[in-house]
């Protein structure tokens, strides 16, 4: 997240000010208002992400442009020390790289199970079979629609795709001189599942997961300023503060099934798309300090900043699965196109509940004096936040000797949490004072 953005404008929520006193020494008047813009990039390291695919993660490095402003006033003095009030806001768009894997299967996995973030509803089943050159799968859907395949006899490969009321129902056979292997898939708006079974060999799942974010806040401050040892400028400062920040995740499997006799008939194939969000919100508070060190015959102003935050945290996981069918040729020989389907399955919602959360922030500048009212500034800023809520879905595939299924069995599980963050970035700032 894009914290450190604020810090980057040198001396905080009301940096321009102490530039302002950096340039009443050179003969100009004290600002009573003051504004500034930023744009800058960051690199954030987020909490990982488990498809809940054959055990695949995501790394959580991600990148972002990031942009902000601030505007303040002085309103007041207390003896040497102004007395300052002001409004800074922060925002970052970022997404990492998208993560690919590709899983292969073989002779020796007998059965794949691929679940939905939930199955489909009775009368849903799945039925197959195989034996010594025979094969059958019989998919019956919640709507009561079936698809039926049967493969005997040498190299046979049979498919077909149903729509149901509630979405669609896939069967594929196929056998060989020496192997048998069956599937079936549904997908539906209660959920979906698909089976592979027997000689798997050459079935491929291609999985892809790919994390979009988006963060924005507010701080409203009250802060003094005033000079210490010298020429030396020192600002202290501390209000309520709020953030947002939504998590977007992707992840995509597609299922293709391998056909023994391509110039014959092509499998459907079978998707499902999950979509999920985690949204936080922060709200609490902050506490800050700034040291300045002017150049004034060079117009040049080094900053070093640091903060502290500590926040009540609420957070919300929202998730939905697409299940899509496409691209099958069927019929003697390829005479008939699959039916292209796709169905949305049942929204899933949770709550992660209230924690608290703490930020721990700092920054470099250097500030450039274009003229008495005008100045650019160059800063890096790095932030350590403890709170950051985190996403793993489990139990959404297996290996193993299962064959059939009936509704209403169970889905993939969810497992949400807490986690921690790091960020680093650099800004670019331009800064008036009228």
């Amino acid at each position: 997240m894009a914290f450190g953005l604020r810090l980057a404008v040198p001396l905080g929520v009301m940096a321009l000010f102490c530039a302002s006193a950096a340039f009443a020494q050179d003969g100009g008047a004290a600002a009573s208002y003051a504004g500034s813009v930023s744009g800058g990039a960051s690199v954030f390291t987020l909490p990982g992400y488990d498809t809940g695919v054959f055990g695949h993660v995501a790394g959580g490095t991600s990148t972002a442009i990031t942009l902000g402003g601030t505007f303040g006033a002085q309103v007041g003095v207390i003896g040497d020390w102004g007395v300052l009030v002001g409004i800074s806001t922060v925002g970052a768009m970022g997404a990492s790289t998208t993560a690919t894997w590709s899983d292969k299967f073989t002779k020796a996995d007998s059965a794949v199970v691929i679940r939905g973030l939930s199955t489909p509803a009775a009368p849903a089943s799945i039925d197959l079979n195989r034996g010594v050159g025979t094969a059958n799968s019989t998919v019956t859907g919640p709507g009561g629609a079936v698809a039926f395949t049967t493969a005997a006899g040498g190299t046979n490969n049979v498919a077909g795709v149903t729509p149901d009321g509630t979405g669609f129902v896939m069967s594929s056979s196929v056998t060989g001189a020496t192997s048998a292997a069956a599937y079936g898939g549904i997908g539906s708006s209660s959920g979906g599942i698909f089976i592979a079974s027997g000689d798997i060999d050459g079935l491929v799942v291609n999985t892809t997961a790919q994390r979009n974010f988006v963060y924005w806040g507010a701080d409203l401050t009250i802060g003094l300023q005033g000079q210490v040892g010298g020429n030396l400028g020192l600002q202290v400062y501390a209000g309520p503060s709020f953030r947002q920040l939504s998590q977007n995740f992707t992840t995509t499997i597609d299922i293709d099934i391998p056909e023994l006799q391509p110039s014959v008939l092509t499998h459907p194939n079978f998707r499902i798309t999950i979509a999920d969000t985690l949204a936080a919100s922060y709200l609490g508070g902050v506490v800050g300090a700034n040291l300045s060190i002017p150049l004034a015959e060079q117009g040049i102003i080094f900053t070093l900043g640091a903060e502290g935050g500590a926040y009540a945290v609420t957070a919300q996981w929202t998730g939905r699965d697409t299940y899509s069918t496409c691209c099958g040729a069927v019929g003697t020989p390829l005479a008939t196109p699959s039916p292209s389907i796709s169905v949305n399955g049942p929204l899933m919602t949770a709550n992660l509940g209230t924690t608290t959360g703490f930020a721990a922030r700092g920054s470099a500048s250097v500030t450039w004096l274009l003229d008495a009212s005008k100045s650019v500034t160059l800063g890096g800023n790095a932030e350590y936040l403890s709170a950051v809520p985190t996403l793993s879905h489990a139990g959404l595939t297996q290996t193993g000797a299962a064959e059939d299924w009936t509704a209403p069995g169970t889905g993939g599980s969810t497992t949400l949490g807490w986690g921690s963050m790091i960020n680093y970035g650099v800004s670019l700032t331009f800064s008036a004072r009228f």
